[in-house]
């Protein structure tokens, strides 16, 4: 069963609760020089949602260390290179930057490595999403009103793994929601449905989520329509979907897309031949962007296109040639939608 994220039930974030724990083998850095004198030993690391803390066991009765993620940086270190004889120099590690220090953590694979990193990530991310949100609605917010946690983020945080589709749509989505859903959304590989319809999305915003969306291999459909994206946004998201070989549906409709974001998003139907469906029907796209849409589909006459919807978008009977073009030479085609037009 598809789980969709759509709750506007609050949902507490407890700062004590476990995201992830195992077995790593750590190491200090204390510089260049010391690095012959590096100790590598194994340590139980227990990451929760404000901090993280390493034990010698994995009872958890022998603390080494306790790191507040409020404080801390986390990347993935793949130059680093260990005098450990339990790894293979250049391994990717984990590093963690906190009050002055540098401790570098490494998995049994790389794989885990990677996934260390990309829980801790989820976790520094979201927790700057509550402080920033807590801050605003302590100032009255930006416009004077009072600004507030989206339960929605906190409940696809904390279910990301298991999440198919996730649903946030006829509320604002700030820019710090956007970040704190960035992780999230690269990890989530059962997710196949994002829908942001509607939610106040700016270029920035939609930056944000693209660079978290670009080369998902499970995401087939995406919907952003109803949002203030403009060219910037549109040719932004073309260039970092261009590699989603599972897209078939991406919804720009009613947003503030003109010629230049058309003709971006007709290169990226070039790009994806699996893309069905490209609505972007009520934007101000004209005749350059209508029929810059359709040789692209005309150019490739197995393309799927079973709708095509120019609805409102200026164009005037200069780009009626093209889409007849478009209709002769793509046998996909099933329904053609032209309403609202001059």
């Amino acid at each position: 069963m598809v789980q969709r994220i759509t709750s506007a039930v609050d949902t507490a974030f407890e700062a004590d609760r476990v995201t992830k724990s195992g077995w790593l083998t750590k190491d200090r850095k204390k510089g260049d020089a010391d690095k012959r004198q590096s100790k590598w030993e194994r340590r139980f690391l227990v990451l929760k949602s404000t901090s993280a803390a390493y034990y010698e066991d994995q009872e958890m009765k022998k603390l080494k260390g306790d790191i507040p993620l409020d404080a801390c940086f986390v990347s993935e270190d793949a130059t680093y290179r260990s005098s450990s004889t339990s790894g293979t120099s250049g391994e990717p590690c984990l590093k963690l930057v906190t009050g002055g220090r540098t401790l570098y953590f490494m998995a049994d694979t790389p794989e885990q490595t990677r996934q260390w990193v990309s829980a801790i990530k989820v976790n520094i991310a979201f927790n700057a999403y509550l402080k920033k949100t807590l801050m605003v609605s302590k100032s009255g917010g930006a416009q004077g009103g009072a600004a507030r946690v989206d339960p929605r983020v906190g409940e696809f945080v904390q279910n990301y793994h298991s999440v198919e589709a996730l649903v946030l749509e006829g509320e604002p989505l700030t820019l710090e929601a956007m970040v704190a859903l960035q992780a999230p959304i690269v990890d989530a590989l059962r997710l196949t449905t994002i829908s942001f319809e509607e939610a106040n999305m700016n270029d920035l915003e939609v930056q944000v989520f693209a660079d978290a969306a670009s080369g998902h291999k499970t995401l087939r459909a995406i919907n952003l329509a109803k949002n203030g994206v403009t060219d910037a946004g549109a040719k932004y998201l073309a260039g970092a979907l261009a590699k989603n070989t599972a897209l078939t549906t991406l919804s720009l409709t009613d947003n503030k897309i003109k010629t230049d974001g058309a003709d971006a998003l007709a290169k990226l139907l070039k790009a994806l031949p699996a893309l069905a469906r490209l609505d972007l029907d009520e934007n101000a796209i004209g005749d350059a962007g209508v029929i810059a849409l359709c040789v692209a589909l005309t150019s490739d006459a197995k393309h799927p296109a079973p709708l095509v919807n120019f609805s409102a978008t200026g164009m005037t009977d200069k780009a009626c040639e093209a889409v007849a073009a478009l209709v002769r030479a793509n046998g996909t085609v099933v329904d053609l939608f032209l309403a609202h037009n001059a």
